[in-house]
């Protein structure tokens, strides 16, 4: 069975997460996730850009 509700072990992983992104000057892991998902399709289109050149 599916818990639905997130143990200690669950939180004590986001917390070291945001902890982790505080560190890079991040407010929260998510905040952190979303740039890094921008930086890389960024990259991707240079990429893509140069192929096309």
């Amino acid at each position: 069975m599916i818990a639905d509700k997130p143990t200690d072990r669950d939180q004590a992983a986001a917390d070291q997460a945001d902890l982790w992104a505080n560190w890079y000057g991040f407010d929260r892991a998510s905040e952190m996730k979303k740039w890094g998902e921008q930086a890389e399709r960024e990259r991707l289109a240079d990429l893509a850009e140069k192929k096309d050149e």
